[in-house]
């Protein structure tokens, strides 16, 4: 079975420039292009040296060398800014734990407290009047005194 083979679609000896004596007048050719006054020289263009020699002109590779370097330090900065809100927000989260379980136990502390005032004054009440029914002398008296103490 015979295979087709396709050869280059572009080959460099298309772009050789023709030599001194391949020169229609013998001497110098000028190109054709307008506004083109160079002169024609005996080597072969090289479109791949021609590119690259262009691209290196046109490129910088220092500029990219800073824009990576760069951007390199501002994706650490950010790395690290990260890092630093994650810590501070699980540290926020813990704090905020254990001032809720504080201020339950705040809570809980002051509802027995409150229970216990009212027990207190329900009981205080309770005394001053048996007081005053078994001793109601003695009672109008003590109160008589601490009137005048005021």
């Amino acid at each position: 079975m015979r295979r087709h083979v396709r050869g280059p679609s572009v080959d460099s000896s298309q772009f050789a420039v023709p030599d001194d004596d391949e020169s229609l007048d013998g001497g110098e050719s000028v190109s054709s292009y307008a506004g083109s006054g160079e002169s024609v020289t005996n080597e072969t263009f090289n479109p791949v040296d021609f590119l690259s020699d262009a691209f290196s002109s046109a490129f910088d590779p220092s500029k990219l060398d800073r824009a990576v370097a760069n951007q390199a330090q501002t994706s650490g900065l950010i790395n690290s800014k990260a890092h630093e809100v994650e810590t501070l927000r699980a540290e926020s989260a813990a704090r905020l734990a254990e001032i809720r379980t504080i201020f339950n136990q705040g809570i809980k502390d002051v509802k027995r407290v409150q229970k216990d005032l009212e027990y207190i004054h329900r009981m205080t009440k309770h005394l001053q009047q048996v007081a005053k029914k078994r001793y109601p002398v003695e009672f109008q008296q003590a109160i008589d005194k601490h009137r005048e103490q005021k």
